[in-house]
């Protein structure tokens, strides 16, 4: 009774640790281009903070 409540806790705790590992990875594995390189016209204008009269 007490490993068929162990085994599940313990296997979820494995994949959770896991997945978090290959988030953690497949971030650092992008290319983050320099600050001087960052083209800042490229963000669509914030349409929301129009003021419409």
């Amino acid at each position: 009774m007490f490993a068929a409540v162990l085994v599940p806790i313990s296997l979820i705790r494995l994949l959770w640790t896991i997945r978090a590992d290959l988030r953690s990875l497949l971030e650092r594995a992008q290319p983050v281009p320099p600050r001087d390189e960052v083209d800042h016209r490229a963000a669509p204008a914030p349409r929301d903070l129009v003021v419409r009269s």
